[in-house]
């Protein structure tokens, strides 16, 4: 293309329709089309999603990973020796005082909940808060609640919905 053909183009710019702030619409278009439409904003590379100050574009922040695992994942970062531990601390003995036994239950009461799950959220308040409390109680050792529920999540314990 010589450079009188390429001086003949019209350059074709990005407009943004902006509505509270973020970005609804991009469109190309030679000419500014405000009054079509809205208004519209020359936007470079922004699109759909960015939020609009009055000033500048930025990108929508990276969606975050979601941390949910199997639920035999979840089994797996439990020791032998762990889950043992947990398994006798859930078994309940009549003879036992209430509040040995109401612990005893509770535990019982919480793997029913993680049986039931479709999958285990790690960041889910509730869990972190469950699997500490088994630290406090002297069930894991000190640090391992962080280890289970902070380690790298591999690619066979990914819950795929």
């Amino acid at each position: 293309m010589s450079d009188e053909q390429q001086q003949e183009q019209p350059q074709v710019l990005r407009y943004a329709q902006v509505v509270n702030g973020v970005v609804a619409m991009v469109i190309e278009a030679v000419e500014d089309p405000d009054g079509t439409n809205g208004q519209w904003l020359a936007c470079g590379d922004a699109g759909p999603g960015w939020q609009y100050d009055g000033e500048s574009f930025t990108p929508p922040a990276a969606p975050v990973a979601r941390r949910w695992i199997t639920r035999l994942a979840f089994d797996n970062r439990f020791t032998t020796a762990e889950s043992v531990r947990l398994e006798i601390a859930q078994l309940d003995d009549p003879g036992a005082s209430m509040s040995a036994r109401q612990a005893a239950a509770a535990l019982r009461a919480s793997q029913r909940k993680v049986d039931r799950a479709l999958y285990i959220d790690l960041e889910r308040a509730d869990t972190r808060a469950g699997v500490q409390q088994l630290e406090a109680l002297t069930l894991l050792e000190a640090g391992r609640a962080a280890q289970i529920l902070d380690a790298p999540i591999q690619p066979e314990e990914v819950y795929h919905p």
